[in-house]
């Protein structure tokens, strides 16, 4: 039987219920209905370039072999030749031919934006279950994509240069595969998961012929030329606003080796400075940048961009070179013309007008392209290269860097609230990208360190630890060099580390840390210290995690006084210390003083947080377990019933609470003789947590032994004796002997070696089991043997007790006094809303 504490709550006040003691078959109705599936549609992100010209064999081409059932195509060609513009038109026309086509276009840059195009065909096609921004959101979308009663689908994957998505791997939660060895098992490429069916074509975008062909056949490449003479003094001409059939615009044209970016660059100047810049002077001045982009180019030059080395401008040399040439024309004259315009130019213009002002700037020089409502904006690659060559050639890198982090730590939520996941999902992969960006100044790098502080901390909540350990591990070392191992700041993130660690199932290191953090607490501060009552309540988590129940019940009920006296009864803290108290009490067999806390957790919550917030569905998680301890199974199931459909709409069913909750209903449905069901599901968690966690999690290992026992009780005994065999070994690996769950499957395989006759097998296991279970309780005198005191074993939760302990408004009391503001500083610094 499964229960859990969550960690979903926020700010507290006010109110405080009373138990209830009456009694409770159904808490709130699941409402969840149905969404209406929408009509095919498009998710090309891009309007449509009234100014395309030309490109009509590429189109003609590119519509034959998709025309095809199953087919793949590819457009390979040099950056900047207009590839994505091709395959943008077509998406056009294919939708005006049929509009019961879907059309889907992916960024194939990198993992997390080809991860992002998932999401986004998921929202756009409203599949049911993709509410959870990590879970199975590759397996879900694939399947969507295979189901032959759907409409025809083209997917556009652009910009497919690296070839890690060919072999990058990611778990079912859409994490890659990491290296120091972590317990995560992968499952397949991600660009697998763009089925190869009848019901779909798939079109390629790509500057390297080698990575195309091993997407596609040979015969299914379309290489992309610059543009032929007159497509591109067509191009030149729409861009330019006039016809210009001058052999200065020839000369011009041919000049950029025909190539639509450098044209649209050199177009946008030319109008924008009409009438003092004529294509004559454009060419001297394209002329005389040629020393400076080579600059640029030059992989000699003591620079910090990786670009050189990542191989990008080791091809298509001339293109990028003739594109930072034209990029370089038109950034100067912007960059000395937004210095040189008079203050009072803008004295009585808003922010946003001003803002307003500088993207127009930058649209009409073809630096950027707005996206979808205007709110997002995309910049060409070889521009981003050029802005990023620049800046460090000018030694302005470390400056906009800076500029970058403060901004996103002005943003991102400090707590990682649930009802703040939008605001933290968009902008996630930027504190992933800002991890990899440490900046020089210490006030920066303290900014950075908090920032990736809360990143982590969306990271565990979301349930994807290994982002969390990366940048929470940032954060420590940061914090450590520039504070001390002792501050305040460095024990927060200290502690944080440590409850990654559980998530791990790394109880060892976890306990490590959170024991020398409780002695610092005591010594430097005091032990009824916030942080202190955190830590103490995280290590009794650990303890109880490993068995350890009276040491975790001691620790949890002294964590609990401290919250009551400094929080007061009704504070969400004390009710998650009051809600993980409830679970060890109930992982000992004390089953009515976990109901009588289960209920109490659970009226407050659903009053302070509503009925359906996650913490809310996680205690009634919790109270369904102890009903199903006490063979209430139909009051459990119910309550597990309507648990389970809003968890997986709210957190996805990938997320560990809802697979403990979901753990939970297996034994309800085996105790009930529902056999199927119980199978069924057991054999989907199980799927669910070996990609996820890996098969030596502990989570995992109680999955293996769910199934086992509902294989041993089916009577498939040999199939119960394969799983539970592995089990043992991996158990025997993994955690101490003695371990509840590690006695428990060793009981279960004894129990299953005697009903396959192997009795001397079962004997040997039987007699190891009572050994570890007298040694570990021998000082309680107990002599009754390990295979008759396995219902308590047995009360082991399916998951663990899930809870930062963060509260905002002691973090914000914490940062207050660390950076040292007033309060109106504090508020206006940590309280803006985000954009």
């Amino acid at each position: 039987m499964g229960t859990y504490s969550s960690n979903f709550q926020g700010n507290d006040h006010g109110f405080q219920i009373g138990q209830n003691s009456g009694s409770l078959t159904a808490i709130i109705e699941a409402q969840v209905r149905p969404e209406t599936p929408p009509r095919p549609l498009s998710t090309v992100p891009f309007p449509r370039d009234q100014q395309f010209v030309g490109r009509n064999k590429e189109l003609h081409t590119l519509s034959r072999k998709t025309a095809v059932p199953g087919s793949r195509a590819a457009l390979v060609g040099l950056g900047g030749v207009g590839k994505s513009q091709i395959a943008i038109e077509y998406s056009y026309r294919a939708r005006s031919e049929s509009v019961d086509k879907w059309v889907f276009w992916i960024h194939g840059n990198n993992a997390d934006r080809f991860k992002q195009g998932f999401r986004d065909i998921a929202d756009q096609a409203k599949i049911p279950g993709r509410h959870d921004p990590k879970t199975n959101i590759f397996e879900l979308v694939q399947s969507w994509l295979r189901d032959r009663k759907r409409e025809q689908w083209i997917i556009i994957l652009d910009n497919m240069d690296d070839d890690t998505l060919l072999r990058k791997q990611a778990t079912a939660t859409g994490q890659e595969q990491q290296e120091d060895n972590q317990p995560y098992t992968a499952i397949q490429p991600l660009l697998n998961f763009i089925p190869q069916n009848s019901n779909g074509s798939i079109i390629f975008t790509s500057r390297t012929k080698e990575i195309a062909l091993r997407v596609v056949g040979h015969d299914d490449i379309i290489l992309v030329e610059p543009m032929m003479n007159f497509e591109a003094l067509e191009l030149f001409q729409k861009r330019l606003g006039h016809r210009e059939d001058s052999p200065r615009g020839h000369q011009l044209v041919e000049q950029l080796d025909f190539m639509p970016l450098a044209i649209a660059q050199a177009a946008g100047y030319i109008r924008n400075r009409a009438p003092r810049c004529t294509i004559l002077q454009y060419l001297e001045r394209l002329k005389s940048s040629d020393q400076n982009a080579i600059r640029l180019l030059d992989p000699k030059t003591n620079l910090s961009s990786r670009a050189w080395e990542a191989g990008i401008l080791s091809r298509d040399w001339e293109a990028e070179n003739l594109i930072l040439r034209t990029w370089m024309i038109s950034f100067e004259h912007i960059r000395n013309a937004r210095f040189t315009i008079s203050d009072d130019c803008f004295s009585g213009a808003s922010a946003d007008e001003d803002f307003d002002y500088d993207i127009m700037i930058l649209v009409n020089y073809s630096f950027i392209s707005i996206v979808g409502d205007g709110t997002r904006f995309t910049m060409h690659r070889l521009v981003q290269l050029s802005v990023r060559r620049w800046l460090d050639v000018n030694s302005q890198t470390e400056h906009w860097k800076q500029i970058f982090i403060d901004s996103l730590y002005r943003k991102f939520p400090i707590d990682g609230e649930y009802e703040k996941w939008s605001v933290c999902q968009s902008l996630y992969p930027h504190v992933k990208s800002a991890m990899m960006q440490p900046p020089e100044s210490k006030a920066c790098s303290r900014k950075w360190a908090e920032l990736l502080y809360r990143g982590a901390v969306y990271a565990s909540k979301i349930g994807t630890p290994i982002d969390a350990k990366k940048m929470i591990l940032e954060s420590r070392n940061c914090r450590i060099s520039l504070l001390g191992e002792e501050h305040e700041e460095t024990l927060q993130s200290t502690s944080k580390l440590a409850f990654v660690y559980i998530d791990l199932g790394w109880f060892d290191k976890a306990e490590k840390l959170q024991t020398q953090l409780l002695e610092t607490y005591k010594i430097n501060l005091d032990e009824d210290h916030p942080g202190a009552m955190d830590n103490m309540a995280n290590l009794s988590i650990t303890l109880w995690s490993q068995g350890r129940f009276d040491e975790a019940e001691r620790l949890q009920k002294q964590a609990l006084e401290i919250s009551r006296v400094n929080f007061g009864e009704q504070n969400l803290d004390t009710i998650r210390n009051m809600s993980n108290l409830a679970s060890i009490l109930w992982s000992q067999g004390r089953l009515d003083e976990a109901e009588k806390l289960d209920r109490q957790v659970l009226g407050i919550r659903k009053f302070k947080l509503g009925e359906d917030h996650p913490s809310t569905l996680c205690s009634m998680a919790n109270l369904a377990s102890t009903f199903q301890s006490q063979g209430r199974f139909d009051e459990a199931g119910e309550l597990e019933r309507q648990a389970i459909e809003l968890l997986e709409v709210k957190l996805g069913e990938g997320h560990p609470e809802t697979l403990t909750c979901m753990a939970n209903s297996v034994l309800n449905f085996a105790d009930q003789g529902r056999w199927d069901e119980a199978e069924n599901l057991a054999r989907r968690i199980l799927k669910i947590r070996e990609a996820k966690f890996g098969e030596d999690h502990p989570d995992t290992l109680v999955a293996m032994v769910n199934l086992g026992l509902v294989f041993s009780r089916q009577g498939r005994l040999d199939e119960a004796a394969q799983l539970e065999i592995r089990a043992l070994d991996l158990y025997k690996d993994r955690l101490r002997e003695d371990h509840p769950d590690a006695l428990l499957c060793m009981t279960n395989l004894a129990s299953t070696f005697r009903s396959q006759g192997r009795l001397q097998e079962a004997k040997r296991l039987e007699k190891q089991a009572d050994e570890i279970h007298r040694a570990k309780l021998g000082k309680n005198n107990s002599d009754m043997p390990a295979s008759e005191v396995m219902i308590s074993a047995t009360r082991k939760p399916f998951g663990r007790i899930i809870g930062t302990f963060d509260s905002l408004e002691r973090r914000l009391v914490k940062k207050r006094k660390g950076f040292g503001m007033s309060d109106r500083e504090f508020e206006v610094q940590f309280t803006e809303p985000s954009l």
